[in-house]
């Protein structure tokens, strides 16, 4: 286990299963049979031991995001199957597996295993990848901690070394005995052999003018039966139309390799009665606008690679019907982009349908009678309709590209079908990735952007038109980002998700200045600067900052954010800063709260900024030293806390912010650890034993009913201005 960070770094997925290690002479395991899943793209000819390796693979891989922790996941099952005698998903087909994955996790049995051993597996097989140990933990556990060491100072497992050598003596042993035997047996048969021999021969002397009179007879009257050709089972490969044309209709088997002199309108398979498995590869067939598979009672496979079938007539379609047995159909990407019409119906034994991007853009699929339909596996952005069986069959249904799919859809799904597992993935996210790349290199006119580089400058003034859309998730190796100032101005969804390498950002003066836009910034655990200009996203209505726990400096510059009313950040325990421009998140009214911060040691706010906001919460702040807070803020916030607060030394609270309302029951400030009873128009600072300096401008707290200030026993100074708790009582406690 201890090579398999290395390996892993140039063997993404290798499949640590039983049938993948060897055990050599000296009692070296090595790894073998590497990736041979990945390059699958269908299932319809996987063989038995391929479909068994599935039983190994983690649940992320279901998904295409296999990564190095996906290996930790194989070990953990090979181990229960190690431990057990079985694999924990043995007998189970890759629509059973699906599901358990998607809803528990195997485990070993506590029964007769040490409690580090069972905790050690149950490390290697958590669902999510994001809580499953790594190699290098796993390297650390106290089950296996002792045997690194010493299998780094040996070179080798002792126990392993020790079991070889026993296994060497007993071959060797059984080797002597059968080799003793063999001798004994082949003198024995030699001996028999000779006496047959000479029995035979005075035999065929006899017999040997019976036998050749009576053939001559029977060879004058007798007819040879040969089968006729037309009853053997025929492949068809097709190179071309005449190919095509000249396949009999007992072909079982046709592959079509490229025809791109077919020109004729209608093409249809219907008249081969006999056949199960039709492949059309790649860029085939750009003329036809119908195709038909009709009728074909032993159909069972059908298989359309990426490229095919880009004719644009007003009355394209797709007819497939009436085969009782076919169980697949997969369309690959870019097939069929331009066709009107796809109706399928009369086939009971479907169980997997997939598409992939761009196909039958403007489609309403209709799916009927397909009883068996398990895997509804869509990549159709606009798909709008589709009908599902009613009974008690369970499935899988994911759905890609769904953003245009009504309801009728999830009705059918859950009322007719009984325990089906929907996972509804947006897989629209894979699309907006690729066309990112590709929009960026023309709007750029940079043919050295791709999806490996670790640095990414949007100069100033670019990408301004034909782009609404940018997800950055498919520079997976992306480290820096950089947008200049007056770029992408036209885009209002920004998407940062899932870039693991991704250290720093930094977006420039008026980008993104589209209304009703959303940003998402989440999932980028090597994180650690945020950095935002000046009137960017003025006018965007979302911003999502989560999952990024490396992060240590947020800034945010003026006017930025305006029509933003939730904030509402958690668990960044890193940053250690925190600074808003004037005039941000200033438009409407909402709450912004900050928890689980125990780096963050300032706050700064600038004028104007969460004007209208009426709660403002801070909790899980031990380190805070430092609160500015600009004019006119948070002017509808009616309680203000700062309690147990022990690093705190400066608070500054400009003029005109929390001017408080008598008639507000819900706002509230608290910047406290613990949340208390809300109370309108109060303001406490307690327990705060480092602070120095409180500074209150004028007109801030105008409608505020109380102000506390006790046991600061470090404060030198305090200031309070004109028209400051125009209606409390100040109380002032402790030394």
């Amino acid at each position: 286990m201890h090579d398999l960070d290395t390996l892993s770094t140039n063997h993404p997925l290798i499949y640590p299963k039983p049938n993948n290690m060897l055990i050599a002479h000296d009692g070296v395991v090595k790894v073998g049979d590497y990736c041979i899943m990945t390059g699958m793209e269908s299932s319809l000819y996987l063989t038995t031991t391929m479909r068994n390796a599935l039983w190994y693979m983690a649940p992320e891989v279901f998904e295409g995001k296999e990564e190095l922790k996906s290996d930790v996941w194989c070990l953990g099952i090979s181990l229960i199957e190690m431990a057990e005698g079985k694999n924990p998903f043995e007998g189970c087909n890759q629509m059973q597996l699906m599901k358990k994955l998607m809803t528990e996790s195997p485990s070993l049995s506590g029964e007769g295993w040490s409690a580090e051993c069972v905790d050690f597996v149950g490390k290697c097989v958590v669902r999510s990848v994001e809580e499953r140990w790594t190699v290098s933990q796993l390297m650390d556990h106290p089950f296996v901690k002792e045997s690194v060491v010493r299998i780094r100072r040996e070179g080798v497992s002792p126990v392993l070394a020790q079991w070889v050598e026993v296994k060497e003596n007993t071959i060797e042993g059984n080797c002597e005995e059968k080799e003793e035997n063999k001798t004994q047996n082949e003198w024995e048969e030699k001996e028999n052999t000779t006496q047959n021999e000479c029995e035979e021969k005075e035999n065929t002397t006899h017999n040997e003018w019976e036998e050749k009179e009576e053939n001559a007879t029977q060879n004058e009257s007798k007819e040879e039966t040969i089968p006729p050709m037309e009853e053997l089972p025929e492949n068809g490969i097709v190179t071309c139309k005449a190919a095509l044309d000249a396949l009999t209709e007992q072909v079982s088997f046709i592959t079509v390799q490229s025809c791109a002199d077919y020109r004729s309108e209608v093409l249809d398979f219907s008249r081969f009665a006999n056949l199960e498995v039709l492949k059309i590869e790649k860029d085939c067939f750009d003329y036809p606008s119908k195709l038909k598979i009709e009728g074909l009672k032993k159909l069972k496979g059908v298989e359309i690679a990426s490229g095919c079938f880009h004719c644009t007539n007003a009355d394209s379609e797709v007819i497939i019907r009436n085969c009782p047995e076919l169980t697949e159909l997969v369309i690959g990407d870019h097939s069929f982009p331009s066709f009107k019409s796809l109706r399928m119906s009369g086939l009971p034994s479907l169980q997997r349908i997939q598409m992939g991007a761009e196909c039958f853009r403007e489609v309403s699929l209709e799916v009927k009678t397909m009883e068996n339909l398990e895997v509804l596996v869509l990549d159709c952005p606009k798909l709008r309709t589709s009908k599902t069986p009613v009974g008690d069959k369970k499935g899988v249904c994911c759905l890609r590209n769904w953003e245009g799919f009504v309801p009728i859809l999830l009705v059918c799904l859950f009322v007719g079908m009984v325990a089906l597992l929907v996972v509804m993935s947006n897989y629209s996210n894979e699309r907006e990735k690729r066309q990112t790349v590709e929009d960026l290199i023309e709007c750029l006119n940079d043919t050295s952007i791709s999806a490996n580089v670790d640095e990414l400058i949007i100069t100033g003034g670019h990408c301004n038109e034909n782009i609404t859309t940018i997800h950055f998730g498919g520079f997976k190796k992306l480290k820096n980002l950089t947008i200049e100032e007056n770029s992408l101005m036209g885009v209002n969804v920004v998407k940062l998700d899932g870039l693991k390498e991704l250290e720093r950002v930094v977006i420039g003066e008026n980008t993104f200045t589209r209304e009703n836009g959303s940003f998402v910034l989440k999932g980028c655990s090597s994180l650690r600067e945020l950095r935002i200009g000046d009137n960017a996203f003025e006018r965007f209505t979302k911003l999502e900052l989560k999952k990024l726990p490396m992060l240590e400096e947020v800034e945010i510059g003026r006017n930025c954010f305006g029509e933003v009313d939730a904030v509402n950040w958690k668990g960044m325990k890193k940053v250690e800063s925190v600074k808003i421009g004037e005039g941000s998140f200033g438009a409407k009214g909402g709450s912004f709260s900050v928890q689980q911060f125990q780096n963050l040691i300032e706050l700064e706010i600038g004028n104007d900024a969460f004007a209208n906001f009426d709660h403002f919460s801070l909790s899980d702040v031990p380190q805070l030293s430092s609160v500015s807070i600009g004019n006119n803020c948070f002017q509808n916030v009616n309680k203000v806390e700062f309690i147990g607060l022990e690093k705190l030394e400066s608070v500054t609270i400009q003029r005109g912010s929390f001017l408080g309302n008598e008639n507000a029951t819900v706002s509230s400030m608290h910047l406290k650890p613990m949340g208390v009873m809300i109370v309108n128009g109060l303001f406490v600072v307690r327990n705060c034993p480092f602070l120095k300096t409180m500074t209150v401008d004028d007109d801030s707290f105008s409608h505020y009913k109380v102000c506390e200030i006790e046991n600061v026993q470090g404060l030198e100074s305090i200031a309070i201005g004109r028209n400051c708790f125009s209606s409390a009582d100040l109380k002032l406690k402790g030394e």
